[in-house]
């Protein structure tokens, strides 16, 4: 199982990486990979452009967010209600990954 879930994790990052092709910076982040400062539990993803700053957690159909990523969630999730540009996503699968780009390509998030 740690296979399949390695493997869809490295086929979301590359996915979200394309976006760079269209203007948008991308942070990736994994437990492997931990920020310089030692935050931990944090989101997965950064995407950066002119429009937005997006906070993506990805977690497979089966896994659940731990009570950190959570209290993480809930405050992402509250300033997001206050700002049109920032938002936070949970993706479960690669056709939601796919969604989310085609919806920051079209500006349409």
């Amino acid at each position: 199982m740690g296979n399949k879930i390695e493997s869809s994790t490295k086929q979301i990052n590359n996915e979200f990486n394309q976006l760079e092709k269209f203007g948008f910076k991308v942070f990736s982040f994994n437990e492997k990979n931990l920020l310089s400062f030692g935050l931990k539990y944090f989101v997965n993803h950064i995407i950066v452009s002119k429009r937005y700053l997006v906070f993506i957690e990805f977690k497979q159909d089966i896994e659940i967010l731990s009570d950190e990523r959570k209290e993480l969630q809930l405050f992402l999730s509250h300033l997001s209600s206050l700002n049109k540009s920032l938002h936070y996503h949970i993706i479960r699968n690669l056709r939601e990954c796919r969604n989310l780009i085609e919806l920051l390509i079209s500006k349409k998030l």
